[in-house]
């Protein structure tokens, strides 16, 4: 994570020419917080208003960088994938800001662009300590969209593929997408059902194998 930031901080200071964007490596960095926060705390059995919030505002982000990666890095020629990344990144903004807004209305703390622990919303009320119906509805349009985001990085690896699409999208990038799409729709299944078994089922569906003989993919 050191290793990340220190990367960043020297492209913004123009000590480093690089061809990855900064937001990129930010993106790595945050990717990084929130694995060193998942093996360091235990998962509550009941994850209350905080706990939910932490979770969209982290993958609601990380989702909608996704999407404008593969915006960025197909071949500007390719209007139709870029158009439905487009697509995609301004639904994953529009839940990302419904979800600052509830961590604003439901805290005294500022609205986090990210928030590095769970310790900065714990100014909730009483009243909000168990899950809002608005919040719930929020992780099931999160669920849905997501789910649809999960369809469309697959039918865009077949694209990379089969060489219909070029650009610098590989499909070792696009399952890394898909690996996450599944753990996010793993964490929201939880948050519904608390059933854990979603996990397991979203990673039995992983297209990953024999495609990586060939480095070019």
């Amino acid at each position: 994570m050191s290793f990340s930031n220190e990367l960043l901080l020297s492209q913004l200071t123009e000590h480093l020419v690089a061809n990855d964007y900064p937001a990129f490596r930010d993106h790595l960095v945050k990717e990084n917080q929130y694995y060193l926060k998942l093996i360091s705390e235990e998962t509550p059995e009941e994850m209350g208003n905080r706990e939910i919030l932490y979770e969209l505002v982290f993958w609601l982000r990380q989702t909608f960088e996704h999407s404008m990666f593969i915006m960025h890095w197909a071949d500007p020629y390719e209007f139709g994938p870029i158009k439905k990344a487009q697509d995609f990144a301004q639904q994953f903004s529009y839940l990302l800001n419904k979800a600052r807004l509830l961590v604003s209305m439901m805290s005294l703390e500022p609205v986090p662009e990210i928030p590095s622990s769970v310790e900065i919303l714990k100014s909730l009320t009483p009243a909000a300590e168990k899950p809002i119906p608005s919040l719930m509805y929020l992780v099931r349009q999160s669920l849905t969209l997501i789910k649809e985001y999960k369809s469309h990085l697959l039918s865009v690896r077949s694209m990379i593929h089969d060489f219909e699409s070029l650009g610098v999208l590989s499909t070792r990038f696009v399952d890394h997408q898909t690996r996450e799409a599944g753990y996010f729709i793993g964490v929201l299944n939880y948050i519904l059902t608390k059933d854990t078994s979603y996990f397991e089922i979203e990673y039995s569906d992983m297209p990953f194998g024999e495609e990586y003989i060939n480095d070019f993919y």
